[in-house]
């Protein structure tokens, strides 16, 4: 989809009211019609000439006789607002504008990212003569998840597992032979919860080494 701006001031400009005067049409008329100019020479090539424009469509479009049409063309014409080249005068101006704008836009842009500070490297650094090697790290990780694992396992296998697939298959049949659908379900986000935490403190522990805030900054 392709754009095209108007410029501050369009809905008082008085050259609008002196056009809208002299074809005898309404304010709102005239706007509508110089909108409907912008939009035509949005599309022409080149982009900005109104060359070509079909006053009778236009006043068929916006419900308006085709001479007040004609006669706003020529109030815009002697207005100086449609120049010798049937080109909008006012076109190049506001091209010119909205280019320097976008310009200084980008222009802040980059120096705020330049002065932004970078993001430090926070991941842990490999150190021979450390002890906490990758592969004690990788044993550590392995023994944890292993142990796990298998408490999960159990678990899911124990009453508090057979609780659990009561309530998911029908929770109001679980209900009625007893179980308590409430406490069920806090039991499971609570070990749920308790798993994420043990897996932000590996990850923490072993793959960050320590905990800093540039870690978690917003950008």
């Amino acid at each position: 989809m392709d754009w095209y701006r108007i410029y501050h001031g369009l809905p008082d400009d008085p050259r609008l009211g002196v056009m809208a005067h002299r074809a005898n049409m309404t304010r709102a008329e005239g706007l509508a019609l110089f909108i409907t100019l912008l939009d035509f020479a949005s599309r022409a090539c080149p982009r900005g000439s109104v060359a070509g424009f079909d006053a009778e469509g236009a006043a068929v479009a916006l419900g308006i006789e085709t001479a007040k049409v004609v006669a706003a063309l020529a109030a815009l014409k002697d207005r100086n607002m449609i120049d010798g080249n049937d080109r909008l005068s006012d076109w190049q101006r506001q091209k010119q504008s909205s280019t320097t704008r976008v310009r200084r836009f980008r222009a802040r842009h980059s120096e705020t990212a330049a002065k932004r500070p970078r993001r430090r490297n926070v991941r842990r650094q490999e150190n021979p003569d450390d002890p906490a090697s990758a592969e004690a790290r990788y044993m550590m990780a392995l023994v944890i998840v292993t142990i796990l694992a298998i408490f999960a396992k159990n678990l899911v296998r124990g009453r508090v597992g057979r609780l659990w697939m009561a309530i998911r298959d029908m929770d109001i049949a679980a209900e009625i032979i007893g179980i308590e659908p409430l406490k069920t379900k806090l039991l499971a986000f609570a070990i749920s919860s308790f798993y994420c935490g043990v897996a932000g403190a590996m990850l923490l522990a072993l793959w960050l080494g320590s905990v800093e805030t540039e870690a978690y900054d917003i950008n």
